[in-house]
């Protein structure tokens, strides 16, 4: 879900985060979690828009698996929802 645009600068910069009221399936067991360890930001270079340069700023949840599996460290929740 994007939450800003800044164009003020010399490059346009769109922020978004993923939707935390979703829950994210474990990479080890795919069981949905929704505990949330932290949360980190991504940042993605992109094409230029109207001849300026681009960068998306992608925060994610990092989330621990709620049940006992496998998933020893936590997973990213990606970039859905």
């Amino acid at each position: 879900m994007v939450t800003s645009v800044d164009t003020a600068g010399p490059v346009v910069v769109f922020r978004a985060g993923t939707r935390s009221e979703y829950a994210a399936a474990c990479v080890g067991c795919g069981e949905p979690s929704e505990w949330v360890h932290s949360r980190y930001t991504r940042r993605l270079a992109d094409t230029s828009i109207a001849g300026r340069p681009a960068r998306i700023e992608l925060q994610v949840r990092r989330l621990y698996c709620e049940i006992r599996c496998a998933q020893r460290r936590p997973s990213p929740s990606g970039s859905t929802g």
